[in-house]
């Protein structure tokens, strides 16, 4: 490794550290996190998981930040499925700091899911567990699912439709207010549901988080 290379890495490290202390995430999951990354920038130079025009700086803070910034509603759930995990996010970083909880993850793209099995083996991820194929040919037991730029609200409500209709929970993450406040009412034609919206605190651009679940009122 040359001397700028291994600046990089310490320098990624130090962001990452940086990151865990300002959510109150514990430290000692650096080491698996920066892991992932590396592993993360290998196999899209393979497999184009996502644009190679982000420099490092960029996808920490857009996508690894993103995903830890709303580790705090996730602690009541016992079992996270993450629907169209892709590269995995949020779903491999919520299986590294939650290593006590079920971590599933679904993916439609075998090329992904390949990628998604050597990542989970490569970090020893003991909780976590794949499935590879349309989500709506699972059925999800989880306490909770989640996704992360992946469809609206309707229609994930309509590729989990078992799910919501045994009242599972979502944790969504979603980008700007008035988008959000427009698939809900989008959603609300076709389902009944109770939800809350929850900002999340990002420097870089507005994020939030969307809770829902069916309702058991008529």
């Amino acid at each position: 490794m040359n001397k700028t290379n291994k600046m990089n890495k310490i320098n990624n490290s130090q962001i990452i550290d940086n990151i865990l202390l300002k959510y109150d995430i514990n430290e000692k999951y650096s080491d698996k996190i920066n892991e992932f990354l590396e592993f993360l920038l290998k196999k899209n130079l393979e497999l184009n998981l996502m644009s190679r025009k982000l420099s490092v700086s960029d996808i920490i803070y857009d996508h690894f930040e993103d995903c830890l910034s709303a580790h705090r509603y996730f602690t009541e759930y016992d079992s996270i499925a993450d629907i169209g995990t892709g590269g995995g996010l949020p779903g491999i970083l919520l299986a590294i700091i939650f290593e006590d909880k079920r971590v599933e993850l679904y993916d439609k793209s075998p090329k992904k899911s390949d990628y998604l099995k050597e990542a989970i083996n490569t970090l020893n991820l003991k909780n976590a567990a794949l499935f590879c194929g349309t989500v709506s040919s699972f059925e999800i037991k989880t306490s909770v699912a989640t996704c992360r730029a992946f469809k609206p609200i309707a229609e994930i409500i309509d590729h989990t439709k078992r799910y919501f209709d045994n009242r599972g929970a979502y944790l969504l993450y979603k980008g700007r207010r008035e988008v959000v406040d427009e698939e809900i009412k989008t959603a609300l034609k076709s389902n009944n549901f109770i939800y809350n919206v929850y900002k999340i605190d990002s420097e870089n651009r507005e994020r939030n988080i969307v809770f829902l679940q069916k309702s058991n009122k008529k």
